[in-house]
């Protein structure tokens, strides 16, 4: 089975409580279906916030799966080298611990249990315009709070 996964969290430059969603559409039985989930994460940073969220919508998926992920940042993409990180030691060229290893390694377990994936950055796809709206209403609401 195909899964498309759509995502998206609001940015910000400050540490706060952030507005992050996705979408899960697949085809099932020959019936198109989607499964969407707008919600808050505490995150310091909207890499931290994606990472959550890829590993959260991934985790929904119980079958092997053929994934395409769809997000508009190049961060998510650092799962192509998580093979020379932890040969690295987790340790970035100036020998600092990188950072959110634990997420990495969270998402590189989940990315396993699938046949494959793709990471889609930047495409203007159907769902864009739509999630970022839900997304941008539901971190107004935390703010109006």
């Amino acid at each position: 089975m195909e899964v498309n996964i759509y995502l998206f969290a609001e940015q910000s430059p400050r540490r706060m409580r952030r507005a992050a969603g996705y979408i899960l559409e697949y085809v099932r039985n020959g019936v198109p279906e989607t499964r969407t989930n707008v919600d808050f994460t505490l995150c310091e940073t909207h890499s931290e916030a994606i990472l959550n969220l890829a590993v959260f919508a991934i985790a929904k998926l119980k079958v092997p799966c053929d994934l395409k992920i769809y997000v508009e940042t190049q961060y998510l993409k650092g799962i192509e080298r998580i093979e020379e990180w932890r040969a690295e030691g987790w340790l970035t060229a100036k020998k600092k611990p990188r950072p959110m290893q634990s997420l990495w390694e969270k998402l590189d377990i989940e990315l396993k249990k699938h046949k494959s994936y793709e990471i889609i950055v930047g495409e203007n796809h159907s769902y864009r315009k739509w999630l970022k709206e839900q997304v941008e209403r539901k971190g107004k609401e935390s703010r109006n709070v």
